[in-house]
């Protein structure tokens, strides 16, 4: 969703926990992508796959047009026949002037539209033509201050290509009528457009349409095609082949779909993320591709026609008549229960539903949906690839998982490395089954086993694994609570996902038996106010003590070699840190929105200090670098708005975006000898900060707003940069 964004799953992958960065571009200026970007090499007869002329683009020069409140920049074709409009720089803040696309730059036609993406290296992410970073798998749609007011875009018909993200973000549009001449958009053009409702597809548009265009539209409700449009048609305001057999999009709006009958095919992502709650499908269905119903959490009624002869419905299961391979599985009251005359569950995702009635009727729902327990029958005898990612729970709760055959599913494994199940994964098995389960689970990385019994003492909920305890779940009712080092002779070895969130207790005392701290194991508990950890000590998982708003004390074992993602943030009320020596890496946002955080002693080997790791601290005053930390992360000191000086015992070389955005009191900067780049809004509004910034020949280039407001800094040697954005320098 786009404004409530919670990742929904705990083992999900490093790389998301990067990206994630990117989220605070949503609220910033526009930039200027006028970078120097190697033009293509030059081809007389290059052809795409229509057969038609492939254009070459000159990157070299720019060309501009201003209309009202819009300034547009644009490259034009070799031939100087065509213009590509790669960004759309917007003067005046919350404009409500409509946004209308001239038809040509300088004579030259404007045929293509987008930001200019061809020097990145991830394209995990793209930026829509105002210069605002996209990045749809973590609900940072672009959106800002400045374009999130615009009422309508009229596009010409001249218009060939629409980039991808180009118009992400628009909040205000309402309709949206696609030129007569269009032949391709790309993935997330208009993702987000919150107001969208309306869209009209002309008569010669034969590119890839719906959900990867229209993402999160969600009150698009109508979608209208041209009668003279060779390949799609419009029935019941969805998406379906020119024949009609095929179902392609389901606008967002729509809550009850009735697939008409004839329809022989429901293609991939049809329904994704849609807010549909229920679906009829007919008998006439042949083929629902996978991922279908991707993200399809708002469904709370299914219905198969019994005559359909390719699949069949059990409860709440849908699966093919003959390989009895599983298509979808609807969650209800936040259960999911396979039918036992399923047989395989595939490499998909085949949930739909999860949300509670109340939140089906927000716009934005409060939270993930979820799932408390999943049941496989004994008739199931293969599982593919990633296939527990059909029952995907949130990052605030594990997967608990109830086999109920006595002999272990074949786990087929295809050209993944898939283990048969995530890391975060609580098993429940007969208990007469438990070492077949075991043997069937040693080829996985992880190894977690119950038998279902849910043992328990006094204050907690355990489990046993490797002959050791797991805390999962803390029922005391102590404020002050010493953890136990044995519990029925074995030893307590660590604290499980979730096992103290949001409990009540004051104090925390840990035996040196305690190895592991889980993801969120202490989140929320707001009145934690004391945490003792051991030496022994070797792992804290993200989030770990996030929200502990009370926490004033907390030693880190001198074991830790890594602080994981968003560990102690939001400990406002955290005054002093004592980083170890042994740690080696310090991850995302780690110490971010600690307000009271004044005093911080940084390890001397420090390798990586990743983005916003001090975001936000505002007490902070003064910080030393050690020798090691050159490249100075995106928002590492953003908002640290009472930080004054900075020690740098090595030299800085480089700065991500943001890292001393809003440091109004910086005042003194030394050894800084730029050989990397310098990020967009690096040093924004540090105006009171006297520094010399030498730029390198090696530097890569200086970013939007990157000295943004700081008449005090000099910047030495400039010409070495590679590139340096129009208004780095802006304000001053």
């Amino acid at each position: 969703m786009k404004k409530n964004i919670i990742l929904g799953t705990i083992g999900i992958l490093i790389l998301a926990a990067m990206l994630i960065s990117f989220s605070h571009f949503k609220n910033r200026k526009p930039i200027n992508t006028t970078k120097n970007i190697v033009p293509e090499q030059k081809s007389k007869n290059r052809k795409n796959t229509n057969g038609q002329a492939t254009v070459v683009w000159n990157r070299k020069e720019t060309f501009t047009e201003t209309q009202g409140d819009y300034e547009f920049f644009a490259y034009k074709s070799e031939d100087k026949k065509n213009s590509w409009i790669y960004q759309i720089k917007v003067s005046k803040q919350g404009t409500k002037q409509e946004l209308i696309i001239p038809k040509s730059i300088e004579g030259s036609a404007v045929t293509k539209i987008g930001a200019d993406m061809s020097k990145e290296e991830d394209f995990e992410f793209y930026q829509n033509v105002f210069g605002t970073y996209v990045e749809a798998c973590h609900g940072c749609d672009g959106s800002d201050k400045y374009i999130h007011n615009i009422p309508a875009i009229h596009m010409p018909d001249t218009l060939i290509e629409i980039e991808n993200s180009a118009f992400s973000g628009l909040d205000s549009i309402r309709t949206l009528i696609l030129p007569e001449n269009l032949l391709k958009i790309g993935n997330d053009a208009f993702y987000s457009c919150d107001n969208l409702q309306k869209i009209y597809v002309p008569e010669h548009y034969e590119g890839l349409c719906g959900d990867s265009v229209f993402r999160d539209c969600l009150k698009a409700e109508k979608i209208n095609v041209s009668e003279k449009n060779k390949k799609y048609r419009t029935i019941n305001h969805m998406l379906f082949s020119k024949d009609g057999s095929t179902l392609l999009w389901v606008p967002s709006s729509i809550k009850k779909v009735v697939i008409p009958e004839n329809t022989k095919v429901i293609q991939a992502n049809a329904f994704s993320y849609s807010r549909v709650c229920e679906v009829s499908i007919p008998a006439s269905v042949e083929k629902i591709e996978k991922n279908a119903f991707f993200e399809c959490a708002y469904v709370c009624d299914i219905n198969l026609n019994t005559n359909n002869k390719v699949y069949k419905q059990d409860g709440t299961c849908i699966y093919e008549s003959d390989s009895k391979r599983l298509v979808l599985s609807m969650v209800k009251d936040h259960k999911l229960t396979i039918s036992g005359q399923v047989q395989i569950i595939p490499n998909a995702r085949t949930v739909v539903g999860g949300f509670d009635k109340n939140d089906r009727d927000k716009i934005y729902p409060s939270d993930y949906p979820y799932i408390e327990r999943a049941d496989i029958p004994a008739s199931v005898t293969t599982l593919e690839g990633f296939w527990d990612s059909f029952c995907e729970t949130n990052e605030y709760s594990p997967q608990r998982i109830y086999f109920h055959g006595m002999e272990p599913p074949e786990h087929i494994k295809g050209d993944s490395e898939a283990a048969p199940m995530m890391a975060t994964t609580v098993l429940y098995v007969p208990a007469q089954a438990l070492n077949a389960y075991k043997k069937w689970y040693s080829g996985g990385q992880y190894k977690t086993f119950i038998d279902g019994k849910g043992k328990r003492n006094r204050d907690y909920k355990y489990c046993k694994s490797n002959d050791c305890i797991e805390i999962t779940k803390y029922i005391g009712k102590e404020k002050n609570v010493t953890i136990p080092q044995e519990i029925e002779g074995l030893k307590v070895s660590s604290i499980g996902n979730n096992a103290f969130k949001n409990s009540g207790i004051v104090s925390v005392k840990m035996p040196d038996t305690i190895l592991e701290i889980k993801e969120n194991a202490f989140s929320y508990c707001k009145k934690l106010t004391s945490a003792e950890l051991p030496n022994s000590v070797t792992e804290i998982a993200g989030r770990a003590f996030f929200g502990c708003s009370s926490l004033t004390t907390v030693t880190l074992p001198n074991a830790i070699k890594v602080l994981h993602r968003k560990c102690f943030k939001k400990c406002s009320s955290l005054k002093e840190i004592h980083i170890p020596e042994t740690v080696e890496s310090i991850h995302l946002e780690c110490f971010s929105g600690c307000t009271s955080l004044e005093n911080v002693t940084m390890p001397e080997h420090l390798e990586e200090a990743q983005g916003g790791i001090f975001k936000y601290c505002k007490s902070l005053k003064s910080i030393v670098l050690p020798k090691g930390l050159n490249y100075l992360s995106g928002e590492l000191f953003m908002g640290c708005i009472n930080l004054e000086t900075v020690d740098v015992k090595g030299e800085i070389t480089g700065l991500g975006f943001s890292t001393f955005r809003d440091c109004y009191n910086l005042k003194k900067l030394e050894s800084v000898k730029i050989t990397e780049t310098i990020g967009f809004n690096a040093f924004n509004n540090c105006k009171n900060l006297e520094a010399t910034i030498e730029i390198m020949p090696s530097c890569g280039g200086i970013d939007s707003d990157a000295f943004y407001n700081c008449p005090k800094i000099k910047v030495k040697n400039i010409g070495n940069a590679q590139y340096v954005a129009p208004d780095a320098f802006g304000k001053n």
